[in-house]
């Protein structure tokens, strides 16, 4: 949470979700929810063993 409050200015509007684990690293890929204005994104991160967070992608914002 606190790295994806780093990127983008809002809040949270659900918890953070394992989806999958990302196939060429082999690591657990997560999602973060945040609410910016009028508009939602999805943040996409990659977690290592020593729990560092790894930005990968954002989505473009959505009503």
């Amino acid at each position: 949470m606190d790295a994806s409050s780093s990127i983008m200015e809002g809040s949270s509007f659900q918890r953070p979700r394992v989806l999958k684990r990302h196939h060429p690293s082999k690591r657990k890929e997560v999602a973060t929810y945040f609410e910016s204005s009028d508009l939602y994104y999805t943040l996409f991160w990659i977690v290592s063993d020593d729990c560092e967070a790894g930005f990968i992608k954002r989505t473009k914002g959505k009503h």
